[in-house]
């Protein structure tokens, strides 16, 4: 927890001084959270919600608190509900999976940059 009081402190001096607050994300954040989002989106974006919210890791970046509000988790989780009992029904899996053959790229493509650039959504 000290730590993260430190780099707290340290941007609030920066910004006091003008200087650029934003932090180097480290190699393995992004390799690990593009990975996983290009396996299971909603998945890794319900996941990563809950750790951030739960507190389970220390030092996890500003920019990815979204993830952690009440309605992110609740739509992702829905969506991933949604994709898992829609994969059951043939129909339905062949109409979702042509969907997001559309979608999914696009929406991994935010993700990747929020990740790796820091950028606000």
């Amino acid at each position: 927890m000290t730590s993260v009081l430190k780099i707290t402190n340290q941007n609030r001096r920066r910004e006091y001084k003008g200087e650029n607050t934003m932090e180097p994300i480290s190699l393995e954040l992004i390799t690990k959270l593009t990975t996983l989002a290009a396996i299971d989106f909603y998945v890794t974006a319900f996941g990563a919600g809950l750790v951030i919210r739960d507190g389970w890791i220390e030092g996890v970046p500003e920019f990815l608190n979204p993830l952690a509000q009440t309605e992110s988790l609740w739509i992702f989780g829905g969506l991933y509900l949604l994709e898992h009992f829609a994969a059951k029904i043939p129909v339905v899996a062949v109409a979702w999976n042509w969907a997001h053959a559309a979608i999914k790229p696009f929406a991994i493509a935010i993700f990747v940059a929020i990740v790796a650039f820091q950028v606000s959504a």
